[in-house]
């Protein structure tokens, strides 16, 4: 017998993209800006603005990988 799974869609977008540390992310619709992914934590990950170097937190789910 199998057993029906439900899962959130965040998790399902966890699985396919896993963010690291050194990757380049997208956080909104359109394809920039980019940010370097300098750490990640369980729901958060620290960025950095490659234009302007500026720094920011954003909820992970926020990230998409270039």
């Amino acid at each position: 017998m199998n057993a029906v799974v439900h899962r959130l869609p965040r998790e399902l977008l966890a699985e396919e993209a896993l963010i690291a540390a050194g990757d380049v992310v997208r956080t909104g619709e359109n394809f920039h800006p980019h940010y370097h992914v300098i750490a990640v934590t369980q729901d958060r990950a620290w960025v950095r603005d490659t234009q302007h170097g500026s720094d920011h937190v954003v909820p992970i789910e926020r990230c998409h990988k270039i």
